[in-house]
């Protein structure tokens, strides 16, 4: 019987690039060679056009299926491996136009995603490269300029604006992710977490000021505001959001909840207003 699952390779074929990886990828059946034909939907941008200039040079990308497995999870393991070993170029830290880590995919569907979590070497694995992107400031600066790319395109808000509206009015994700929301706060383990990260965020002056000029630059786009508030008309009238609102509020845990982010907040705005004002003047240069 044969392995299901393998993880494949794209490489450059043309001269001077030396047969370099520039994509790689997880699939079963004819995954791989069906990428080439679906990439204007499936792939990313960056991939697209190196696949065009390769072509226009009269060649196509080498496909090379790596190793094959019975299972998804090892190979979604492989497949992360491998692109944190040939570097991805949208970080600068290699030649692969993937935009993520790996570990994602047409059946790296929300049932998949939580056996891979559920596997705690899979688990433990991931959050160590969590913890190393987040802390690499190129990775950072790299994620929040694509995000600036991203909210300055009407094509992408309006559409986003479209899925968001389509999700919400879904009954069946509404009660998903008010039961994930629960499940959440009442595992300790995942709560405290939660809180770890957030109190990490709000600790580090660099993060902070960051946040804070991305705010003040959305919150200045005529576009941005404009949308927000017409968002925030509809989300207001909605009886859905109102009775989960009512929910919310009748339930202690959750008030408790809220009320300590808000004390915490409040206590670090209070504090870097009195750090900038206890601040000594700076000597002319």
């Amino acid at each position: 019987m044969s392995k299901k699952f393998y993880v494949y390779v794209f490489r450059d074929p043309r001269p001077g690039k030396n047969n370099c990886p520039i994509y790689v990828g997880k699939g079963h059946g004819r995954r791989m060679s069906k990428h080439l034909e679906t990439n204007a939907t499936r792939s990313s941008k960056v991939f697209q056009r190196v696949v065009a200039k390769i072509r226009k040079a009269a060649l196509e990308p080498i496909g090379e299926i790596v190793s094959h497995f019975d299972s998804e999870s090892d190979a979604f393991q492989f497949e992360i491996g491998l692109i944190a070993k040939y570097g991805r170029r949208d970080l600068g830290k290699g030649t692969l136009c993937n935009l993520t880590d790996g570990g994602e995919g047409p059946s790296g569907s929300l049932g998949m995603r939580k056996k891979l979590d559920a596997d705690p070497v899979f688990a433990l694995a991931h959050a160590d490269r969590l913890r190393d992107k987040h802390s690499d400031t190129k990775f950072h600066d790299a994620y929040l300029a694509g995000i600036k790319r991203r909210d300055a395109d009407p094509v992408w808000i309006t559409a986003h604006a479209t899925r968001m509206k389509e999700r919400n009015a879904d009954p069946v994700f509404r009660s998903a992710h008010a039961d994930g929301i629960r499940k959440r706060d009442a595992n300790p383990q995942k709560y405290s977490a939660l809180v770890e990260h957030l109190d990490r965020l709000r600790s580090d002056p660099s993060t902070v000021a960051k946040c804070a000029e991305a705010c003040r630059e959305r919150n200045a786009d005529p576009v941005f505001k404009a949308a927000s508030a017409e968002a925030c008309r509809e989300r207001n009238s909605d009886p859905v959001f109102i009775e989960r609102n009512r929910q919310h509020n009748a339930d202690p845990v959750f008030k408790a909840n809220r009320m300590r982010g808000l004390h915490a907040y409040w206590a670090a705005r209070r504090a870097a207003k009195e750090a900038a004002l206890t601040e000594p003047p700076q000597s002319p240069v």
